[in-house]
């Protein structure tokens, strides 16, 4: 039962590219931020020095969600995890997959 309810909630364990779960709900991944392009207003390097007071020397933002919130890497005590910003709200989600996990289920 406990199994049968854990596949029930996890989409009937069919994997679906882009999908990753935080401690709240799935997200679905829409795009990964340019880091290429340090002059631009839309990549990576500009949407993160204007977030950086809100997101703290911790955190980088690396991608979007479908809903326009922020992927970001998060390193904490040598620890690195990916976490949900949300722009609405304000608040962190903390992805249950580790980093390694997280590129393959993107990729």
């Amino acid at each position: 039962p406990v199994f049968r309810s854990f596949l029930l909630e996890h989409n009937c364990g069919c994997v679906t590219p882009g999908v990753f779960s935080t401690v709240k709900c799935e997200r679905k991944l829409w795009q990964l931020l340019n880091f290429a392009d340090r002059t631009g207003t839309d990549g990576a390097w500009a949407i993160n020095k204007r977030l950086q007071e809100q997101l703290g020397p911790m955190r980088i933002v690396v991608g979007l969600d479908i809903k326009g919130n922020f992927v970001c890497l998060e390193r904490e005590h040598k620890r690195q995890k990916i976490v949900v910003w949300s722009h609405l709200s304000g608040e962190f989600e903390e992805s249950i997959l580790d980093i390694p996990a997280f590129l393959r289920v993107i990729g």
